[in-house]
């Protein structure tokens, strides 16, 4: 049986701030759906002008909240780190 390499095992380190397509290959959906989630508010996300931009320690939260509720498990999220202060 196989397993699935990790992203760093491929070779393909993810930023720390990620974009559409970025979150949508990570989380192995759509585009669209990722629009649509961040829109919503489902999805951890800020909007950068007319972008969208995602913050992976947010969006590796978000994923083990969700997969922990999705089996039952009460144990709580750690908060993600604190995000690096960007001057713009």
């Amino acid at each position: 049986m196989s397993r699935r390499r990790s992203s760093s095992e491929a070779g393909q380190e993810l930023p720390l701030v990620m974009t559409v397509d970025k979150v949508a290959s990570f989380l192995q959906v759509s585009r669209r759906t990722i629009y649509a989630m961040a829109l919503a508010g489902t999805l951890p996300a800020a909007q950068v002008g007319h972008q969208w931009r995602f913050y992976r320690p947010e969006i590796e939260r978000w994923m083990t909240k969700l997969s922990r509720a999705n089996i039952g498990d009460p144990t709580p999220v750690e908060p993600a780190s604190p995000s690096p202060t960007v001057k713009l």
